[in-house]
């Protein structure tokens, strides 16, 4: 995630990206791995000018992010 307070840690400097055309498409494949997701690193899918977006890491560490194109 890039923000100046994000510290990269051996072994967390990848991520599964999740591509998806609406939010109604991504939700189900976002609901799966976001349970026990860490909450300080999560941002709920939302709207952004470019689509839909939304990011955590879960339970094992390991970084998701979703983008939609609507």
């Amino acid at each position: 995630m890039a923000s100046p307070m994000y510290e990269p840690v051996h072994g967390d400097t990848f991520a599964i990206l999740v591509t998806g055309e609406t939010r109604a498409e991504l939700q189900p494949m976002f609901d799966k791995p976001v349970e026990g997701a860490r909450e300080d690193r999560f941002q709920e899918l939302h709207e952004m000018p470019f689509g839909t977006y939304g990011q955590f890491f879960d339970r094992y560490g390991i970084h998701w992010i979703f983008v939609g194109a609507g």
